[in-house]
């Protein structure tokens, strides 16, 4: 296989791909996906914004730690 169709992990870059073997994602697809990441993200910070302290302490964060992430917004990582 041609080098230019790898990325910087030597891995398969489907948006470099011109052949039908390899899998490219449609856009409606990857937007789907992303979708999901966001929905992840968002349930995970209201979930840990809710945790007792004794809680956080079994999982190493302080409140503070808890806050500043459950207020990230969802889109960012």
């Amino acid at each position: 296989m041609s080098r230019e169709y790898l990325n910087q992990n030597n891995q398969i870059n489907p948006f470099l791909s011109t052949s039908p073997k390899l899998y490219r994602e449609s856009f409606a697809t990857i937007l789907v996906k992303l979708a999901n990441v966001w929905m992840s993200r968002r349930a995970t910070r209201k979930h840990l914004g809710r945790l007792t302290d004794h809680e956080l302490k079994d999982i190493g964060l302080t409140r503070e730690q808890a806050l500043t992430e459950a207020t990230k917004p969802f889109w960012r990582g």
